[in-house]
């Protein structure tokens, strides 16, 4: 005898491709560690991050002699624990 769940057919959707590109303006200090960008996601969801930035300082009596970095790295992190 034949079981039902045997024979139901599995659900395979296709994958939806939001455009989420959007542009955050804001203004930071140096040396410290920020959040710009957060994305809500589910279980299964595949991201892929493209990141372009755009720094500008503000004008200096003299030349800035230094290197400057610029690191922008991506983070994930579950509510469970951002929400302590």
């Amino acid at each position: 005898m034949p079981k039902d769940y045997n024979l139901t057919t599995e659900l395979h959707p296709d994958k939806n491709a939001f455009d989420l590109s959007h542009n955050h303006y804001t203004t930071l200090k140096m040396g410290g560690l920020y959040p710009v960008c957060w994305h809500e996601c589910l279980p299964g969801d595949i991201f892929t991050l493209d990141f372009q930035a755009l720094v500008r300082v503000q004008p200096m009596l003299g030349p800035y002699n230094e290197q400057f970095n610029c690191r922008l790295t991506c983070f994930f992190c579950a509510y469970s624990i951002a929400m302590e």
